[in-house]
Formats: C-alpha cells, structure tokens, sequence
C-alpha cells in the first residue's frame, strides 16, 4: 500500500564554505527551515521505498568582513529544493510502543545563487556574486524513531546526516566573479507525519 508523509525539519550546518572570503557554512547561516512531502510504498513487513520532495531555506548570518576592511557582511538567503530516492528499514525492535527505523537516500538539489553584501560604514550593502545556480548530487541518512497512532497513521522523529554537492562559481565578470563553494555537510531534525492510504 502507499503513504503519504510531511516532513519538517531544521538542517543544522555543520562543514563546507563559500570561497572566497567568506567562513563556513556553520557561522555564515543559521539552522536551514526544511518542509517537504514523502511519498511511501512498503517492500515487505518491514521495508519501504519512497520519494521525498522538500524546500529549504536559510537566512545568512552577519560576520566580520576581511581584514583591513571597515564592514559587516552577510551572504544573501540559502534557497534550495531537492528530490530524493530513498530506502527505509523498520528495525524488529519495539521501545515501549516506538519502532526504530534506518534510511538511505539520493538525489539532486538545486540551489539559487548566493551572493556577498558588505556594507562599508555609512554606506548601503553591495551584493557581489560568489555562486551561481546549481543542481548537485544529495546523499543522506537517517535514523528515525517512529511510534504508531491508530491503524492509519505515524509520527516520527528522524535524525540524519546530508552531503550536498559543491556549488559552482559566479563567473558573471569583473571583481563580482566568485570562487564557488565546497560541497556542504548538515544534520537534519524533524518530524514527520505519515498517513497510509
């Protein structure tokens, strides 16, 4: 049979960068807002594959601009959609009604252009190009913790990891061509809340 499932999450950054002149992902944004939808089909009593669909969001963080420079900066909003392929295992253990459960995935992602605003004192922020639009590979996964609500329903809370690809460089032109950015690494947290048809 199919299910069908809501997801939200915050996705915690944790290594990764934009090059140049800017710090990691971890101090350049804060914890990314992810809402998604999951499509599941059950392979046995205890597995099933599924399809995931989610958008992400996270709004940049100020740092100190580069030495010598008499600014704050800040990189424009983390936007990103992803689709995913994934592999779930229920686990033949139950904690006090709680069924564990372990998920593979991959997919791609595609993220919007990130840019650099530093704003010089007294003066408005100028956005200068580091990245440009890019679709990358997305590989994950996740430990869940899942407990039954009626015949026809779950919650569950899942725990994972993420690797997104790296980002590709702003080569728009002039002092407004940027470096890229590596292949970033995060932790989501969320819950999820499926239904079965």
């Amino acid at each position: 049979p199919w299910s069908g499932a809501v997801i939200l999450q915050a996705d915690i950054p944790l290594a990764g960068a934009v090059r140049p002149g800017a710090p990691g992902f971890s101090e350049a944004y804060g914890p990314a807002r992810l809402a998604g939808v999951e499509l599941q089909r059950r392979t046995g009593e205890q597995g099933e594959v599924f399809i995931a669909l989610a958008l992400a969001r996270a709004e940049g963080e100020p740092f100190a601009a580069p030495a010598g420079v008499q600014a704050s900066a800040r990189l424009t909003s983390l936007r990103a959609a992803s689709l995913e392929l994934g592999y779930r295992r229920r686990l033949l253990v139950f904690f006090a009604g709680f069924q564990p459960s372990l998920a593979v995935r991959a997919g791609l992602v595609q993220t919007e252009a990130i840019a650099q605003r530093v704003s010089p004192a007294g003066a408005a922020a100028t956005p200068v190009g580091l990245t440009r639009d890019t679709t990358a590979l997305i590989l994950g996964a996740d430990l869940g913790l899942a407990y039954q609500i009626g015949r026809a329903s779950e919650i569950s809370a899942d725990i994972g990891l993420r690797y997104a690809g790296p980002l590709l460089a702003d080569r728009s032109g002039g002092r407004g061509a940027g470096g890229g950015a590596d292949g970033r690494l995060s932790l989501p947290v969320g819950v999820r809340q499926t239904t079965r048809v």
